[in-house]
């Protein structure tokens, strides 16, 4: 029995990395992709990455121009091998995922549809009347063969490509387009659409085989080889092509192991000006015919062109981006003046999944409100009309992080630190619950100086698990560091925007314990996003329902919210007590004032108060240099943000107010102390206690 395998699949490492792990004498590596450990390696072993002759035996050449050369070249210098394990599917979360079929999924597919036999036909670029042509004449030859039920694979490769191909998200919709078309160009009953993982080599023959064999592994019986495969121009030579344009489909007939797979001859379209059609090509009529290659049609594109009449689907013409810019990303999304395109992912999240299982609703009581929480923001952010494709991208991205990081805190808090973690006391902590703007982060952060008092900073926070001692120099250092490099990303795409946010809001070592918010679905930026986008929107009652239920303390109960927080809170107060107190501080606590209270009954309540057209005005400043990217161009305005921070604001005063009059009887005098501050006036209220409150300026 011969194995195919061209393609070697193999994990580089630095040589610092190499050496740390063979010191540490582990028998077992964890693999970690965005922070989170998916596979692990038992009985790793190190290899030299011989990489010159790695490309050479691959690519034929060794050139850096190349683009996955390059990225070889820059690799480690040594590979890791060893007995893999992976816990669980791997997942994009970019709306996708359900194309992503496995070879076994493939099969149990086919064998569903009694397909007899399957054919495949890879391709990276939208289809074209061309592509349709040898799909609907090779499924006719098979069945003039005797084949009953010929049913096509159309698997498009959807793993790394070179910036200037289209993205994954674009093509999948084009092709769905061509499917749902009413001309017929291919038969959904017939076609099995899915996506094909692999990054793209450009290495022509060699990674043709290996894009042959894997379709193979799935049940194919018949593949469809194009004009130069996985073929690339030449980096030093213009106008050449690195590989012969015949030899992949030349090679595949001769490969060893690919007996189970015959390769079908690939017939050239083109074309017809006469005919105003894609046609067959003939060399007696070479001049009535027109090559329009992947590369062409995108060359097409960047002018704004059209390509000719007959040559694609209508259906896909009017699929978003495909009419203007192929190449272009400034194209595929919007292109307001303070994004860097060239930064922007070739793949945009269009949807996520909050992945859940028995173990995590075991863990924490109220698990469903938090998935029903999140949900809820998915949804308000997928029904905004005014966030563009890359701020939909980023939100929804920025929510599945949280939520993540929620099911690692939860299993670190219910684990085996669970008896720990619940005995531990939380007495008298210091709160300021104020409205936002008015002064409480300076406050906070000089209150935070007392020696005896401890509030959360950054990177207790933003990556808590384990939870750290202050004495942890190093490691809160390795934390924070991560989190500007996260920050460091975000700038690529949009300069300068931490320079616009901390115009408004300053950096501080103590940061409010908002964060600990995030991990159960809230955040105030956020919230501005998911109100209705102006006074014309006709929201649907779930919408709005959500929307009055994050606003209102009365609606429904938020011990879900209060009750991680505590136990958060707790989890830190496990590793390190404070002398005296515990200082915590966010803006959203007025919103659920009555609930907070609750859960830490004995608190002390700072309340700052400023003038309210100052609070406004700041407040709204602060959002929009906090939200403005996330909008289509000319979507966001002033007028716009406004009306949202009078509405949050309102709910705000209504929270605190009614809690006021709701335990009026509770006031006393002597546990009101009023302090003079010179850009506000602050209120302290000792446990259980809120006196008047005085909005002067409503």
């Amino acid at each position: 029995h011969i194995e195919n395998q061209t393609i070697p699949i193999v994990l580089p490492c630095s040589t610092d990395d190499k050496e740390r792990l063979k010191s540490s004498d582990s028998s077992i590596l964890a693999l970690y992709y965005n922070e989170t450990a998916v596979a692990i390696i038992q009985k790793p072993e190190y290899y030299e990455h011989r990489k010159e002759e790695r490309c050479c035996r691959i690519f034929g050449i060794c050139d850096r121009e190349h683009p996955h050369i390059k990225m070889i070249m820059d690799s480690g210098d040594w590979l890791i091998g060893g007995e893999l394990k992976v816990f669980e599917r791997v997942r994009w979360n970019d709306g996708l995922d359900h194309f992503r079929l496995t070879p076994n999924e493939l099969r149990q597919r086919f064998h569903e549809i009694k397909g007899d036999p399957i054919f495949a036909f890879q391709l990276r670029n939208p289809v074209h009347n061309g592509h349709a042509l040898l799909m609907q004449k090779t499924r006719q030859s098979l069945l003039d063969k005797g084949f009953k039920n010929p049913i096509l694979l159309l698997h498009p490769l959807g793993g790394w490509t070179k910036d200037d191909d289209v993205p994954l998200d674009v093509r999948i919709a084009q092709y769905q387009a061509v499917l749902d078309d009413d001309d017929n160009v291919l038969d959904r009953n017939k076609t099995v659409l899915a996506i094909f993982p692999s990054p793209m080599l450009y290495a022509g023959p060699r990674e043709v085989q290996w894009h042959a064999k894997a379709r193979m592994t799935a049940g194919v019986n018949f593949y469809i080889v194009g004009r130069d495969p996985a073929g690339i121009g030449h980096p030093r030579i213009k106008s050449k092509d690195l590989y012969d344009p015949t030899h992949g489909s030349k090679v595949l007939t001769m490969a060893l192991g690919l007996h189970r797979l015959e390769i079908l001859a690939f017939r050239v379209a083109a074309y017809n000006k006469i005919e105003k059609k894609m046609d067959f090509y003939d060399p007696l009529k070479h001049d009535q015919y027109d090559f329009i290659s992947g590369t062409k049609m995108r060359q097409i594109a960047r002018t704004g062109a059209l390509p000719p009449d007959g040559f694609m689907s209508i259906a896909v013409m009017d699929i978003k981006c495909v009419k203007v810019g192929m190449t272009n990303q400034s194209q595929w999304v919007a292109n307001p003046e303070y994004i860097n395109v060239h930064q922007i992912p070739k793949v945009l999240t269009t949807d996520v999944e909050f992945v859940q299982d028995d173990y995590d609703r075991k863990l924490y009581e109220y698990h469903s409100d938090v998935v029903d929480t999140y949900e809820s923001r998915k949804l308000s952010i997928l029904k905004n009309p005014s966030l563009s494709s890359l701020g939909r991208h980023m939100l929804l991205n920025n929510l599945l992080f949280y939520y993540n990081e929620y099911r690692k805190i939860i299993r670190y808090m219910g684990g085996e630190n669970k008896s720990l973690i619940q005995c531990q006391q939380i007495e008298k902590p210091l709160i300021i619950c104020c409205l936002p703007r008015t002064g409480s982060t300076l406050l906070y952060n000089l209150l935070s100086c007392d020696p005896n008092a401890r509030s959360p900073v950054l990177s207790d926070m933003s990556d808590p698990i384990p939870p750290l001692a202050r004495t942890s120099a190093v490691e809160h250092d390795r934390r924070m560091a991560m989190y500007e490099e996260a920050l460091y990303r975000k700038e690529k795409i949009i300069p300068n925007i931490m320079k616009k946010y901390h115009a408004s809001h300053p950096k501080f070592i103590h940061e409010e314990d908002k964060i600990i918010l995030y991990y159960v679905g809230l955040a105030f930026s956020h919230l501005f996003l998911c109100l209705p986008t102006d006074d014309n929107d006709d929201d649907d009652g779930d919408q709005q329902n959500f929307e009055d239920w994050l606003l209102n303390d009365e609606l429904n109960d938020k011990d879900f919210i209060y009750l991680f927080h505590k136990t958060f809170i707790k989890m830190l107060n496990m590793i390190e007590k404070p002398k005296s107190h515990w200082l915590l501080k966010t803006p959203y606590h007025a919103f659920y004032i009555k609930t907070l209270l609750k859960y830490y009954p004995d608190a002390s309540v700072i309340m700052i108060h400023r003038d309210m057209q100052q609070v406004l005005s700041s407040f709204c400043y602060l959002e929009l240099a906090n939200t403005f990217y996330y909008y289509e161009r000319n979507k966001c305005n002033l007028n716009l943000i406004g009306k949202r921070g009078m509405i949050i604001i309102d709910h705000m005063i209504d929270s605190l107010l009614k809690y006021r009059k709701d335990h009026a009887d509770n006031k006393t005098g002597k546990d009101h102390l009023r302090l003079v501050y010179p850009m506000a006036k602050i209120e302290v209220h000792l446990p259980g206690r809120l006196s008047a409150l005085s909005f002067s300026a409503l």
